[in-house]
């Protein structure tokens, strides 16, 4: 009895980017991406308080074809998504003082917000409406810019902590910086329906150990949900009603062919392996 990948066959649309001999076609790979939706969830993994401790195989599959019907429609997909989190980490870490820290202050005025809004806390009516009207970026950026920052806690509780993680990854070498993009453009491969056994071949044929400093998943949960955020503010009907409090990435997000995302996320892949990559079919 033959059998197949669960999650891959159950989710995963297009061609395997995994041989029988376990060689990874990246082709594949970005077609599959360009093929599956992105979905926003209501608010992502990431949380600023939390510091991180340490089918039938024979049926036919989408492609990205003149005649498939979905190629020439456009859509928000996982590829395109992958690769706006992938540059974001370039983006983030080469923020100036200024911006970095209204930043990381919106951040922890986003997480305030959102626990002081919970349903059944207890916040009282008239506060609870000051939290819902209230301009978190214009606010951030005044705060950010009047309070003291060294040898406290920034302007809110959390935010120098924050700040103080985001001076790390823009201290990353070139080389970790490239490591942490390229880790941020193979994210998608599992919410894109590939198992966590066809990832890590994936991660290993691309050079990366799945297993990474516990900030840098702090920091690609970040950049994922400012990213998510952005989706929201630009593409309605992609995620949850209404614009996030969280800070969104300043790129605007629009919807592409899946033919022209699969090839952005190629590029991206090229421009981020390992250099000792250069035989490896793509």
């Amino acid at each position: 009895m033959s059998t197949v990948s669960v999650y891959e066959a159950l989710f995963w649309h297009g061609e395997s980017p995994l041989g029988t001999s376990d060689e990874v076609d990246f082709e594949a790979l970005a077609n599959g991406l360009a093929l599956t939706d992105h979905r926003v969830e209501p608010r992502g993994r990431f949380d600023p308080r939390q510091r991180l401790a340490p089918g039938d195989p024979n049926a036919p599959r989408q492609r990205l074809a003149p005649g498939n019907r979905l190629a020439g429609r456009k859509h928000y997909t996982r590829a395109q998504h992958a690769v706006v989190v992938s540059e974001a980490v370039d983006t983030i870490a080469g923020l100036e003082t200024g911006a970095r820290r209204v930043l990381a202050t919106h951040v922890c005025l986003a997480a305030a917000r959102d626990e002081r809004l919970e349903p059944g806390n207890e916040t009282s009516g008239r506060t609870g409406v000051k939290w819902q009207i209230m301009d978190l970026e214009a606010f951030a950026d005044g705060m950010a810019h009047t309070n003291r920052w060294e040898g406290s806690e920034g302007p809110v509780p959390g935010a120098a902590a924050v700040d103080g993680l985001l001076v790390r990854l823009g201290g990353l070498s070139g080389d970790d910086r490239r490591t942490l993009a390229l880790h941020a453009l193979l994210s998608e491969t599992v919410p894109a329906g590939l198992g966590t056994a066809v990832t890590e071949a994936v991660l290993a044929r691309a050079g990366l150990d799945p297993r990474v400093p516990s900030f840098w998943v702090w920091i690609l949960r970040l950049i994922r949900r400012m990213a998510d955020a952005a989706v929201r503010r630009d593409l309605p009907g992609a995620g949850p009603v209404g614009e996030s409090s969280f800070p969104a990435l300043d790129r605007p997000i629009g919807p592409m062919d899946p033919a022209t995302a699969a090839r952005l996320w190629l590029a991206r892949y090229e421009a981020l392996k390992a250099p000792d990559r250069e035989g490896e079919r793509t």
